[in-house]
């Protein structure tokens, strides 16, 4: 992604600067598609995370439930008689 990035920065500011970019239509269509695929895996990735963050309990939830199987289990009261 960085890579990308660097290879295509200078684009907003030469169009801003000249108006219009020192590339080959073939090359403009290359970098939009590397652009496009570029965005698409962002968008992937994130919504992969996205799904990750909303199925996994938060950790005080998680706590909790731990709390109650070991106290419920016989393994805190035998650990508290030592």
């Amino acid at each position: 992604m960085q890579e990308s990035l660097a290879l295509t920065s200078y684009v907003p500011k030469e169009l801003a600067t000249t108006g219009h970019l020192q590339l080959s239509r073939k090359g403009a269509l290359k970098m939009t598609g590397r652009l496009f695929k570029l965005r698409m895996d962002v968008n992937l990735i994130g919504g992969i995370l996205g799904e990750l963050h909303r199925a996994v309990p938060p950790a005080e939830t998680n706590k909790r439930h731990a709390r109650a199987v070991l106290v419920g289990s016989k393994l805190v009261p035998a650990i508290r008689g030592y």
